[in-house]
């Protein structure tokens, strides 16, 4: 008898694309699985599309109001039966043979407590009469490496939350998603998860993130990336905390993001910053800043060194670091921009 899993599935006036998103769980070619949809109190024909679906593999909850997308998938994760959770969002798309694969990965690597895959993003339609700057594109994630991922755990772009598979008891090991985190749940469990265990990419594309206008990174992509921001601050700030550290950093990064995140971040994670360089991508005059910071770490005024730039862009600064004697993700710490 083949292993049984569970799909889980959020949705609060997802009306436009619930349907097609459900569809793809529906046709998979494994077909041993239990779908449960939590609707989040949704104004629209959401519940009216829920209550039509007849396939007997699906379980529909209303909320009587809008929790939130972490209080929604934490009842659904409380409902299922089975150890593996696939995720799936109301309006992307999983290929067919999505679970399929995912679980012969999962199979052949029993060391796993999560899996993503390689994702596809594709643009929507714009509607009539509606302008769009984005004409029709669509663009395909790397596949990552568990090393990489690891190695870039606080500045990950390419992972697609919605394609993770999740061993159901890591995930309540590690306490499901953060009812404060109305943007960036998912990746403050993923790094939470990150902690407890090993978390690897399929290298085949099976899941359609779709782009539109009221994807919460277009609506506000500003907002999305401050949060991201946000998430990661909190968790350096935990691994200093679990060693009854109140940990002291030296930020390096380009100016306006410096403001940002000691005008922002700081104020609503607690961090401390003693020291602000500006990222001036002039060699020798970084080559300075990273000498002072390194020099303040090594007199032990700072516990480490928070950057701020993409992984490419930031890896001659993070060699600096490293010859000083920091180790990434231990005492050095590689963010997001702020744009």
């Amino acid at each position: 008898m083949k292993d049984k899993v569970s799909v889980v599935m959020a949705t609060y006036n997802g009306q436009d694309y619930l349907e097609e998103s459900i569809d793809s769980i529906l046709k998979q070619t494994y077909p041993y699985f239990e779908f449960i949809i939590v609707n989040d109190g949704s104004r629209d024909q959401t519940p009216g599309i829920l209550n039509n679906i007849k396939d007997p593999r699906v379980r529909v909850y209303h909320l009587a109001e809008n929790y939130g997308v972490s209080y929604a998938r934490n009842f659904a994760f409380a409902k299922a039966q089975y150890d593996w959770v696939f995720l799936q969002d109301d309006d992307d798309i999983s290929l067919p043979h999505r679970i399929e694969e995912q679980l012969n990965y999962l199979n052949a690597h029993p060391e796993l407590i999560s899996v993503f895959s390689r994702f596809r993003i594709v643009k929507a339609a714009t509607p009539p009469g509606e302008n769009s700057s984005f004409g029709s594109w669509s663009l395909t994630s790397p596949c990552l490496t568990l090393n990489r991922i690891k190695k870039e755990r606080y500045c990950c772009y390419w992972l697609c939350y919605g394609s993770a598979a999740i061993l159901r008891p890591a995930f309540m090991k590690a306490g499901g998603y953060d009812l404060r985190y109305r943007i960036g749940e998912d990746y403050d469990l993923f790094l939470r998860l990150l902690e407890l265990g090993e978390i690897a990419m399929v290298p085949e594309v099976l899941y359609q993130y779709r782009y539109h206008r009221y994807s919460t990174t277009k609506k506000n992509p500003a907002e999305t990336r401050a949060a991201l921001i946000t998430v990661s601050a909190n968790h350096i700030r935990r691994i200093y905390e679990k060693n009854n550290i109140s940990p002291v950093f030296a930020v390096f990064a380009a100016r306006e993001d410096l403001e940002k995140f000691t005008g922002i971040t700081c104020p609503e994670t607690g961090l401390q910053v003693r020291l602000g360089l500006e990222h001036t991508n002039d060699e020798e005059t970084d080559n300075e800043k990273v000498n002072q910071a390194s020099s303040l770490f090594t007199q032990k005024k700072i516990n480490g060194v928070i950057l701020l730039g993409h992984f490419k862009h930031m890896q001659s600064i993070i060699r600096k670091f490293k010859y000083q004697g920091m180790t990434l993700n231990k005492d050095l710490f590689l963010l997001k921009k702020f744009r």
